[in-house]
């Protein structure tokens, strides 16, 4: 994977389980969830479950992370965010910092996330102007996986859906992505 800034970034958070013990599946309708800290909103199938995770990377990050399931159909949501900033530096000159990542940071995203999964679709997505990368794979468990990364002013955005049908993930993941808004 590249060097440089990648080392020292969250992903091993991005690869925890996605529901906590104490998340439950609801039915809930879909309600707005805003983050003043984090400075964003999106939708959520009842109140998401909060807490912070500490990255074993060094150095050291706290995530916060929000989860939430839906009963029917199955289907988890994550999103999480670093609170401190995260500065990329250039891989071919350390000493300078980059304002977006490159095509290898996502790269070597997409290929920790998919492991020995099998890639289904992949897109660069843009959020007000800010880059990002959307990768879709089927876990070896089966489960269908949609991520998207997002950096914007040295904070990653994750969004995780995880469903048990490709169809599921698109419609309530849909529902998921397309809602999340920075905010102030």
């Amino acid at each position: 994977h590249p060097t440089g800034a990648w080392d020292s970034l969250p992903i091993p958070a991005v690869l925890v389980q996605t529901t906590t013990p104490q998340t439950q599946s609801t039915d809930a309708q879909w309600q707005p969830f805003s983050s003043p800290e984090g400075g964003f909103s999106i939708l959520m199938p009842g109140k998401p479950q909060e807490f912070i995770r500490h990255t074993p990377s060094n150095p050291p990050f706290a995530l916060r992370v929000l989860t939430a399931a839906q009963k029917s159909p199955p289907i988890a949501f994550t999103i999480n965010y670093n609170l401190s900033d995260v500065v990329l530096t250039n891989p071919s000159d350390p000493s300078r910092e980059d304002a977006r990542p490159s095509p290898e940071f996502f790269n070597g995203f997409r290929d920790e996330m998919v492991g020995r999964g099998k890639l289904l679709r992949e897109q660069d997505v843009q959020l007000d102007g800010y880059s990002g990368r959307e990768i879709e794979f089927q876990a070896p468990d089966g489960s269908f996986n949609r991520v998207r990364l997002y950096y914007v002013n040295k904070r990653f955005y994750t969004l995780i859906a995880i469903a048990t049908t490709e169809a599921a993930l698109s419609q309530e993941g849909d529902k998921f992505f397309n809602s999340f808004m920075l905010t102030p």
